[in-house]
C-alpha cells in the first residue's frame, strides 16, 4: 500500500508543469520551401532564379535564441540554356547551413527575428559530355536574413528573407536571395 502511494505521488509531483520542461527550450524541425531571386553569375556561367527547399535541426534555447543545422537547396533547374556558352544542361546549388537565431519576441505568439551564419555548398553544371561534362564547385560564406515567426505550442509558421554571400576558391562570388515560409515541429 505504501508503495503504491508513493508511486502515486512521484508521478503526481512529475507530472506537474512546474517540473516539466520550460515550453521555450525544445529541439525542432524546420522544413521550408520558396524562392530564390538576384544570383550574381561567376565568370563561367549564368545563374537562374528558381526554387529553393530546406531541411533543418534546430535547438531553441529560451525565448531569445537558438541554433539551427541542415541542408539547403537554393535551386536546382534542368533543361536549361547557359548563356555564357550557348549548351543546355542542368544546373544546381546546395549543401549544409549553420545559422544562429535571435529573437524579438513581441509576445508569446509572435516573434521577429535576426539569423546569421554559415553555408557550405556545392553548385554543380551538367552541360552534357559534347560541352565539357559536370563541373563541381565548392562555395562558402556568411549568411544573414531576417523573419517573422508564429508561435504555437507543438509548431511554428516561419517567413523570412536570407542573403547569401558565397565565394569559390578562386574569388568569384555568388549572392542568392531566399524568401521562404517554413513549418517548424516542436519536441
Amino acid at each position: 500500500m505504501k508503495n503504491r502511494l508513493l508511486a502515486t505521488l512521484l508521478l503526481t509531483a512529475l507530472a506537474n508543469p512546474a517540473f516539466a520542461a520550460p515550453e521555450d527550450k525544445y529541439v525542432y524541425t524546420s522544413f521550408s520551401i520558396g524562392s530564390v531571386a538576384s544570383l550574381t553569375p561567376t565568370a563561367t556561367q549564368t545563374i537562374a532564379d528558381g526554387s529553393s527547399y530546406a531541411v533543418l535541426l534546430g535547438y531553441q534555447f529560451g525565448q531569445l535564441g537558438a541554433l539551427e543545422v541542415g541542408y539547403t537547396s537554393l535551386f536546382s533547374s534542368s533543361s536549361k540554356t547557359f548563356s555564357t556558352t550557348g549548351a543546355i544542361g542542368s544546373d544546381s546549388l546546395g549543401g549544409t547551413e549553420v545559422a544562429a537565431i535571435f529573437n524579438f519576441p513581441i509576445n508569446r505568439s509572435i516573434s521577429p527575428f535576426m539569423r546569421i551564419g554559415s553555408a557550405h555548398m556545392t553548385e554543380s553544371l551538367d552541360l552534357g559530355a559534347a560541352s565539357g561534362g559536370i563541373s563541381q564547385t565548392p562555395l562558402s560564406g556568411l549568411t544573414y536574413g531576417l523573419g517573422l515567426q508564429l508561435n504555437q505550442e507543438r509548431f511554428g509558421l516561419r517567413i523570412g528573407y536570407d542573403a547569401y554571400n558565397l565565394k569559390d576558391n578562386a574569388g568569384n562570388v555568388v549572392t542568392p536571395r531566399n524568401f521562404y515560409g517554413a513549418l517548424i515541429l516542436k519536441y
